[in-house]
């Protein structure tokens, strides 16, 4: 039996039970690695603001996980802003 669901809603895909419980794993997989990247962002900026109160933080806005890792690892090491953008930008 094949479910039917819509893409961007623009158009139909229809997938076989198999591929729809891989595509809800994925699905589900993606979700856990957005909210681990949002809650390290949220503590990066948090660390940010009270290590450099006053300084823009646009340039910690859009970054990988990776990149918040290493962000966050300069911040626990109190390296200065211009170190940090020069590593990330």
């Amino acid at each position: 039996m094949e479910r039917k669901f819509k893409r961007y809603n623009r158009e139909d895909i229809l997938l076989s039970d198999e591929e729809m419980i891989e595509f809800e794993e994925w699905s589900k997989a993606l979700e856990r690695g957005l909210e681990r990247k949002n809650a390290k962002k949220e503590m990066v900026l948090k660390y940010f603001h009270k290590s450099y109160p006053g300084y823009n933080d646009d340039f910690l806005q859009d970054l990988t996980l990776d990149e918040y890792d290493l962000v966050f690892d300069m911040l626990l090491d109190s390296k200065d802003i211009e170190s940090i953008k020069k590593e990330i930008l």
